[in-house]
């Protein structure tokens, strides 16, 4: 009988204790949130007069956004992750289609943007940037 308390008792003792050990919450991708970044020309679009700004980048829910292109024309898109790596690609029915990838490294994140035109010319942009809790808002990327 005195075997059976003490069994009784250490099953009290282990679902208790296994009660009080927090589960595992759900992992958020790392990607996910907003960046605030800098979009800077490669020298030959530099050359062609682009100039560098900010702009917030956002991946939320699936889906990849630049306020900075809104005025442009450019909506959000999905995006893909492979690990650290993202990529997306948004379009335009007057500007033509950009194709975003990159890394997120912690509160960093860095990558490069091709902007392929209407005529098929294409500018080349780096990014480099960190996580923001600013709300973005929308308009062109400021200069």
């Amino acid at each position: 009988m005195k075997n059976f308390f003490v069994g009784i008792g250490i099953m009290i003792l282990v679902i208790g204790l296994a009660g009080a050990i927090p589960l595992e919450k759900g992992k958020i991708s790392p990607e996910v949130g907003s960046w605030k970044v800098k979009i800077t020309p490669d020298p030959v679009a530099a050359a062609k007069g682009e100039k560098e700004g900010d702009d917030v980048l956002t991946f939320k829910d699936g889906r990849f956004h630049s306020t900075g292109c809104d005025s442009y024309g450019f909506g959000d898109a999905p995006y893909k992750m492979d690990g650290n790596k993202w990529s997306a690609d948004t379009e335009s029915k007057t500007d033509g289609k950009i194709h975003w990838s990159g890394d997120v490294k912690g509160e960093a994140i860095s990558g490069k943007m091709t902007w392929t035109k209407l005529d098929s010319s294409t500018l080349n942009y780096a990014i480099q940037g960190s996580r923001t809790t600013e709300q973005p808002q929308r308009g062109k990327m400021e200069k």
